[in-house]
């Protein structure tokens, strides 16, 4: 951001300072650290295959405008979609998806979509393409969160925030797993890492997820809320930061995860 890299044009003030204008063209983000400009492959899939996220901003002008393209451009996009400003979560959990659904590697895929973030799990039974299929949406549902304020700030409410799920990331999962809310079958060897699509993982996450939603209408009872008491603010004020601690006294000094899963940082 200093060095301007996202930025079309370059101008020096007086005071010596570099004054960006008009936003990212998508040039500047070739001198941008290698995991924003790489083409990752997919897992179990041919290589290049996977998009950047600077190439694609560049290819969605209908979300991040043109000339230049820029993520910010999502407000007047989202200003639109909105009525009498006022917007459903689950439409800028959709077009994040829609959005950005290329630079999520994933070996899922329904009729040539790749799915992202999902796992597959035998319990999940369904009649159609989705048979097995659990959607996760982690990242996606974090940063839908995540511009909940900036969103406000511009004038838009964002509204039925319960339509979202919790996170289910090895904070959230590993507090329900240290207290003994989830307990595994078999002792856990610390020592292997499982694969983050395999079963045991799936399932976990899963868990994750539906606890939450218990765990969120517990709090607002001890706390005495209503439904103004959401689940990011349980998210971000409690469940995360406990998870962090009670790792940290149960596995000093860094307090990793409980259970070590093997992912390459988009789903963890």
């Amino acid at each position: 951001m200093k060095d301007a890299l996202c930025s079309v044009n370059k101008t020096q003030r007086e005071d010596g300072d570099q004054h960006l204008t008009n936003g990212a063209d998508g040039k500047g983000t070739q001198a941008l650290p290698r995991e924003f400009t790489e083409i990752r492959p997919q897992a179990n899939s041919g290589e290049g295959q996977q998009e950047s996220p600077a190439r694609e901003v560049c290819k969605r002008a209908d979300l991040f405008g043109r000339a230049p393209a820029r993520p910010g451009h999502l407000v007047d996009y989202f200003l639109k979609l909105a009525s009498d400003n006022r917007i459903p979560a689950t439409k800028v959990l959709a077009a994040l998806l829609d959005g950005l659904s290329e630079i999520w590697p994933s070996g899922l895929t329904v009729d040539g979509v790749p799915l992202g973030d999902a796992g597959r799990h035998r319990a999940v039974r369904t009649d159609g393409a989705t048979d097995q299929i659990v959607p996760f949406h982690k990242l996606s549902q974090w940063l839908t969160y995540s511009l909940l304020e900036p969103l406000e700030m511009a004038g838009l409410t964002v509204e039925r925030l319960d339509e979202l799920t919790a996170l289910p990331e090895y904070r959230n999962g590993g507090l329900l797993l240290d207290l003994g809310v989830i307990r595994p079958h078999a002792p856990i060897d610390s020592g292997v890492k499982l694969d983050v699509a395999s079963e045991f993982i799936v399932e976990w996450r899963a868990l994750t997820v539906a606890l939450m939603d218990s765990l969120l209408d517990l709090v607002r009872k001890e706390l005495r809320v209503g439904a103004s008491f959401t689940m990011p603010h349980m998210l971000q004020g409690g469940t995360w930061a406990a998870g962090r601690k009670i790792a940290r006294q149960l596995r000093p000094p860094d307090g990793p995860s409980p259970i070590p899963v093997a992912a390459d940082g988009t789903v963890f």
